[in-house]
């Protein structure tokens, strides 16, 4: 299995439709990890998911279909991180100047075993050990 880790902005694109062109490319992105079994999440995605879709987007979402969508989305690898990874973000934080949310994500996704990141916060090409940051919006 190929593990590969969703940023929260690729999840809130797939259900926003404002935004037709990464609208129709996250939908594919995230259809295509639904069939392959191969997409994980963390907890930080699922609560920033809930909150921007409810709240951030041009047409919010219910908190009862938000409520359902975070639900079916627990059913993927959920990553539950731990200390150790808070402090290994604030580390990565420093080293490589990231926001530390950003850190999280990244320090999240490779504990996690995934192979790639998809997100539009951080430059397409970057590595983070074996993590290789994609976006799938280019």
């Amino acid at each position: 299995m190929s593990a590969e880790f969703v940023d929260t902005n690729v999840l809130v694109y797939a259900y926003d439709p404002t935004t037709p062109h990464k609208h129709e490319q996250a939908r594919a992105l995230v259809g295509r990890l639904w069939e392959s079994g191969d997409g994980v999440l963390s907890i930080q995605v699922l609560q920033e998911f809930f909150w921007t879709i409810t709240r951030k987007v041009p047409k919010p979402v219910s908190p009862s279909q938000a409520v359902d969508l975070v639900a079916e989305f627990a059913t993927w690898n959920v990553y539950e991180p731990a200390m150790e990874d808070v402090i290994s973000a604030a580390r990565l934080s420093a080293r490589r100047r990231l926001s530390f949310w950003d850190a999280m994500i990244v320090q999240t996704a490779i504990a996690s075993g995934a192979e790639l990141l998809w997100t539009e916060d951080l430059a397409a090409g970057t590595k983070f050990d074996a993590l290789i940051i994609r976006t799938p919006f280019a």
